[in-house]
């Protein structure tokens, strides 16, 4: 490995881990703020339901990622199973938590190495952050197009959007110089585009269901909450060196949403989401450990 290499390696944890350390402070000074005002959440019967459902929904955006990649590398070998995908992508997933942000797309290149080249796991998963980005952002963009998109201050988002748009223009230009080798036909790429479309809905709408029943908020419309987390999810997808995007999806929610239902209301239902992620995480990892004895990987 080059010094240069390394030292840009260095730059991209550094800014991630900035970055997200800047949006942790900014939360802490939400939550010291509006200490007085925090009150947890009575749940009731449909509270509770909620909760079960937001899980099963974040489960099936679990699902959705297996498919995809499963539909991508089907393209390279008919030698891979739904059971494969589902067992490298849940053993893999869990450690986008550590430090850097692309531990996840370490371990499934490590776990898929028997059944997939190295430039073929990597390739798919270029692929997928690109398109997942794409809809991301589409999605994101209609956002500012509600209601809730006329009341908030925008310019407190612009280094933010910064950030991520210059990291997501270099992802771009590498994926370019390479899908003359990849061969992304149209089909797969709306089959794709259609099937990650589809989990932003799944979250969009635990959040409403959150807002709406657990957090008992008025005034939220399910597209925007759909749109807004899109938006606030690529924040930290895309940024390098973000651990899960940890704080800094958390933060840029709240400035969204924080001028309709207020600050506290906000932070409590991205955390409530964000620990129904961390459930399913959890959950996929120790059914994905089971399904491994059915799967090439032994």
């Amino acid at each position: 490995m080059t010094l240069d290499r390394k030292l840009l390696q260095m730059v991209v944890k550094l800014t991630g881990w900035g970055v997200t350390l800047v949006c942790f402070y900014l939360i802490y000074q939400i939550f010291s703020e509006n200490l007085g005002n925090y009150v947890f959440p009575d749940l009731d019967d449909y509270g509770v339901l909620v909760i079960i459902v937001g899980l099963f929904f974040c489960m099936l955006g679990h699902w959705i990622l297996v498919l995809s990649w499963f539909y991508q590398v089907k393209k390279k070998t008919d030698d891979f199973s739904k059971v494969d995908s589902f067992t490298v992508i849940g053993l893999s997933q869990f450690v986008k938590y550590l430090p850097g942000n692309f531990a996840h797309i370490i371990g499934r290149g490590y776990l898929a190495r028997k059944l997939l080249s190295q430039k073929d796991i990597y390739l798919t998963l270029l692929v997928e952050t690109f398109l997942i980005a794409i809809v991301a952002m589409l999605l994101g963009v209609s956002w500012f197009f509600g209601s809730l998109g006329e009341l908030m201050m925008v310019v407190d988002l612009n280094w933010v959007v910064i950030i991520v748009m210059g990291g997501f223009a270099v992802v771009g230009l590498f994926l370019l110089k390479r899908l003359v080798s990849y061969r992304l036909d149209m089909r797969l790429t709306f089959l794709l585009s259609g099937l990650y479309f589809i989990s932003y809905i799944f979250h969009g709408l635990v959040i409403f269901l959150v807002f709406k029943y657990v957090l008992l908020a008025d005034g939220i419309v399910l597209w925007e909450c759909v749109a807004g987390f899109a938006l606030a999810f690529v924040f930290g997808y895309l940024l390098p060196g973000a651990p899960g995007g940890i704080g800094v999806r958390e933060y840029v929610f709240v400035m969204l949403f924080s001028a309709a239902v207020g600050e506290v209301v906000a932070i409590q239902a991205i955390l409530i989401h964000r620990l129904l992620t961390v459930a399913s995480d959890i959950l996929f990892f120790i059914l994905a450990n089971y399904s491994r004895r059915f799967s090439q990987l032994g």
